[in-house]
Parts: C-alpha cells; structure tokens; sequence
C-alpha cells in the first residue's frame, strides 16, 4: 500500500487548449491564491507555477534538514496532514517551511507547538491517517505567497446522530471520475532517493473504491478513497 505525503485538492476545471485551468472565487475566504493555476495534460505530472498553491507548506526534521511530509494551511495557527508522519517523530524536532514552491526556500518558517493525531489513527490500515498541527505562533496571512485551503463541507443533520450514525454524507466522496489534483514534493521516479526540489502537481481521478486497483487498499471506504490513473503512469492512494 502508497500513502504519499502529498496535498490534494478536489476541483472544478474549464478545459483551455491541451491544459486544464482551475478556477477559483477571488472573493471566496479559503481556496485562492494570488496566481492562477493550469495543469497541462503531461503523464506523471509537472512543476507547479510559484503562488498557485499556496496554502501548501513543507515539513522539515531540523537535526537532519531533512524534508519528510506536506501540509495544508487551515488557519493562521494550523495546519492539516497526515498523522503518519509523526510516527517516532517529536514536534520539537520540526520547522514548518510556507510561502515557497522551492524546497529549500520559504517566506516565513514557524515551530510547532502541538500535534493532534486523530485517536482512532491505524498506522497499518492508515484509517484516519489524518492530524492537526499548531505553530508556536501565526503566519503571516497578508503574505502574498500565503493563503489558507478550503475544507469540505460537512452535511447538516437535523437531530443528534447516535454513535453508529455518520456525520457526513455516505455517499461515495469525492463522486467517481472526479478531478482531483494531487500536489507535493515527492519523488519524481520509484528510484529516486532525494525529493523533487520544486513542488509538483499532477491531475488524477477518483477510482471507484470497488475497483481491482483499489480494492485492496480500502480499508473503510467512509473514510478512505483512491485517487489516480487506472491505465497506469501516476496516482496515489488518498485518505
């Protein structure tokens, strides 16, 4: 099983020429950036434009240097990702790297002062492989090169569920075929040893869960997802 530490974004596109252009609501409190981002059609995905993403962030092990995982800006002192990347890992060993497509580089880099991992977290099923990071103190939101990412939004129940009733909607999420964008770091080639040193995008599709590609990579499918190309090429398994 591939659990990348990547972003990915769910989206809306308007097909332009051979590339696809994700557009967002300027006047929206989350999801934009200050540049416009376009994906071509290019198999195993590209480098991103700078400031087209930029509510992602890099996660860096300070006694090493060492890039291990993405994040997402949620808030001015949080930011979302995944819970494995803490495992035998100690928040005073990070610093949060944000405002740069590069690596190495950032506009502002913070401390972190709590790690929240999801309680019911499995390290080998990855079921709520999902966890919460506090900086020791606020970035920048006037930043140009910052911005915060949208979170879906969660069904309104009419009554109080019980403990066996969902709180979002059990429809399959996001709906199959579904664009979805992953984005990230990661290495470039399955023989690659370093990450890629400017941040990548590439343009997948919801699997359906049931599907030979995915089916023995879901574990709870309320929860979990594949994301991908079933011809092969690219993707990545996504909680």
């Amino acid at each position: 099983m591939l659990f990348l530490p990547v972003l990915l974004v769910i989206v809306a596109t308007a097909k332009v020429a051979c590339e696809h252009e994700y557009a967002c609501n300027i006047r929206a409190s989350c999801g934009c950036s200050t540049r416009l981002t376009i994906l071509a059609k290019i198999v195993g995905g590209e480098p991103a434009q700078p400031r087209s993403w930029s509510w992602i962030v890099s996660l860096f092990d300070h006694p090493t240097n060492k890039y291990f995982c993405a994040a997402s800006i949620i808030s001015n002192v949080w930011l979302l990702t995944a819970a494995h990347c803490f495992i035998r890992r100690d928040h005073s060993d990070i610093i949060v790297h944000a405002g740069s497509n590069q690596l190495n580089d950032s506009t502002q880099h913070r401390h972190i002062a709590k790690i929240i991992v999801h309680p019911e977290f499995n390290q080998h099923t990855f079921v709520a492989d999902i966890a919460l990071i506090q900086l020791t103190s606020p970035l920048d939101m006037t930043d140009l090169s910052i911005a915060k990412i949208c979170l879906p939004a969660m069904r309104v129940l009419d009554t109080i569920p019980d403990e066996n009733e969902p709180t979002i909607d059990m429809n399959e999420y996001p709906p199959v075929n579904s664009a979805v964008v992953a984005v990230g770091w990661g290495k470039l080639a399955d023989n690659d040893h370093l990450p890629s040193r400017e941040l990548q995008q590439v343009t997948l599709k919801a699997i359906p869960y049931e599907s030979k590609t995915c089916e023995d990579m879901i574990f709870d499918r309320s929860v979990q997802f594949c994301a991908g190309d079933e011809m092969g090429g690219k993707g990545t398994s996504i909680q």
